[in-house]
Parts: structure tokens; sequence; C-alpha cells
């Protein structure tokens, strides 16, 4: 995905495409791809691509891979190659746009058009969206912000990774989370709980969104007593 300054350059955006992934279940051999191996060229990426014409497998002897559990927190920067492989049920937080360079010729049983996978751009331009030696450290480690009154409080991404997007968890155990953060989305991943206000009290459950929007912060409260939740905001 390319970063602002690409984005800014061809698609008249002022926002790239950072993600980042939350694994949240996986089947057995679970992986993703993550960043080109040691040493592979642009020249061998623009070789794979050819190949990718008959050979849907092509791609994949290029980049590293690495098996993922529930929990586990990836983070990836724009211009660093990537994909999800089979197994992995995931939550995504990301920048706004969905500017995807996607240099293969078939995705599944489905053959991509020159502009499905280069965005209108020629193919060299488009390739520049592309860091060949781009690295992150995966997964990466939470860092602990509150654990107190049956309420765990943890940091996912923050600014010292990214300023683009910030992912925390809350979890539950007979404790209490104040929504005092407006603009921010919040997906519940495990077990369920009330959210609660002045007359107000909605039950929640694993699989359930909801935006707090500015107008409505500090007037809700999340309980429960095996509960996770997590918390995306800008």
């Amino acid at each position: 995905h390319p970063d602002k300054a690409f984005s800014e350059k061809y698609f008249s955006s002022k926002y790239g495409k950072e993600e980042s992934w939350i694994i949240l279940a996986t089947r057995p051999d679970a992986k993703i791809f993550y960043g080109f191996k040691d040493g592979i060229t642009l020249d061998d990426f623009n070789k794979a691509i050819d190949a990718s014409e008959t050979d849907p497998d092509a791609m994949e002897n290029l980049l590293c891979s690495i098996e993922v559990k529930a929990g586990d927190v990836i983070y990836i920067p724009a211009k660093m190659v990537h994909a999800i492989g089979s197994g992995c049920l995931l939550l995504e937080v990301q920048e706004p746009t969905d500017f995807t360079i996607q240099p293969e010729r078939w995705c599944g049983e489905y053959k991509l058009s020159d502009r499905e996978m280069y965005l209108g751009l020629e193919r060299e331009k488009a390739l520049e969206c592309f860091d060949m030696n781009k690295r992150y450290p995966a997964p990466l480690e939470p860092r602990l912000i509150s654990d107190e009154n049956g309420m765990k409080y943890e940091s996912m991404i923050d600014e010292s990774i990214t300023t683009s997007f910030s992912v925390r968890t809350i979890t539950l155990s007979g404790g209490e989370f104040s929504l005092d953060r407006g603009a921010t989305v919040y997906v519940v991943t495990e077990g369920n709980g009330f959210v609660v206000g002045d007359g107000y009290r909605e039950e929640i459950c694993k699989g359930d969104y909801f935006l707090v929007p500015d107008a409505a912060k500090n007037k809700y409260k999340i309980i429960g007593d095996s509960i996770k939740i997590t918390e995306c905001y800008a």
C-alpha cells in the first residue's frame, strides 16, 4: 500500500494506507506473508509478476512468512509487501483509504486487469509503492496502561509506532470502562457485557461494534464480568 507521499503524488490524497492486524482466531498452520526475503531485488519482483500470468503462486517464493496465533498484533507500515494467508480471522485497523497495488495477475480464481493491479498507473510507477528492504518486528508486544479493579487496559499500536491511528484493548473481569474518548470505534472480540448510561442499558457481545461520537463521550461506560473490546481511533 502507498505511503502518504505516494498517495499525494499519484492519487491527490493526503492519506496512504498504513494498517494493522489483530489476529482474532486461526486454523492450524495459519500464517501471514510479511516483507520480502533478504536479497530479493526489483528485477526478481518483476520476473515474478510476469510469471504470475500462468503461475498463481509465483510471488509466494519471494516473501517471508510468519505463523500467527490469536492475540498477535501485526503492524504493516506503508510500502511494505504483505498478504494474509489462509486460516486467519483478523481485525484490520488502517488509514481511511483502500489504495492497493496488487502486482499479481490472479486473485484466487479471478484474473485481475492491469487497472485492478496498478490503479491506473504505469507498472513502473506503481512499483515505486514497494520498498524492497522494508522490515518491521512482528508480532508486537502490548504495552500495559493500567490493570486494576477488574479492568485491564493495554496499548497495541500507539504514537511510538504511527501517528495515523491507535489501537488499544480493554479486558473487563467485573470492572468498568468509561467511554470518555470521542470519534472512536469499539469492537467486541470476546465475551459479553453492557453499555450503560443515564437511563440506557444495551447488551453487547462478541462480534458487535459501535461508534462513540464526540457528542456522546463521557456519557456511557462498558461493564462486564468477562469481555474484551478493541478500541480504535485516529
